[in-house]
């Protein structure tokens, strides 16, 4: 098999942001902000981290619980989104929620009386192998509490 020699290291533009203009599929650049080469597919720009979603569910009518989720991790990584779906909405009051980290609060959102998704979108928690995340659900609605929850968590590996 032949060998391949690289004349010169890759040295992409370190930014903590994306780049803004014209732009064609396969550019890259160093993000500062995420410590992660971002590829512009030819409409936005892509961290190249492994990025997963976890996803909890809570069938039924939702109700104020301490606890009300308990999730393992496996692995060091940062939650980069939270997002929660309801598919009846709450009526009356807002669906509040609280993510603690190994039992301590750490981010906190929200789903607003009569709409079906709320989120945090810079939770920023940053987590290690055997840490766990667990749910409070402080708030319900007060008319409808609403029913069946779902919330995704987005983790990118560290």
């Amino acid at each position: 098999m032949p060998t391949i020699a690289f004349r010169n290291a890759l040295q992409p533009l370190k930014l903590s942001f994306a780049p803004t203009g014209t732009f064609t599929g396969g550019e890259v650049y160093f993000n500062t902000t995420l410590n992660a080469l971002e590829i512009y597919n030819g409409t936005a720009w892509i961290p190249l981290l492994s990025r997963e979603t976890m996803r909890w569910s809570l069938a039924g009518a939702v109700s104020v619980a301490n606890g009300a989720l308990r999730l393992p991790i496996q692995y060091a990584c940062t939650v980069v989104t939270i997002n929660a779906i309801i598919n009846t909405p709450p009526a009356g009051a807002a669906i509040n929620i609280r993510v603690n980290k190994n039992g301590t609060s750490a981010a906190t959102l929200s789903i607003a009386a009569s709409a079906n998704t709320g989120s945090n979108a810079s939770p920023g928690i940053t987590l290690a192998s055997g840490d766990y995340l667990t749910v409070d659900l402080t708030q319900v609605g007060s008319t409808t509490a609403g029913s069946d929850l779902v919330i995704g968590f987005l983790v990118q590996e560290a």
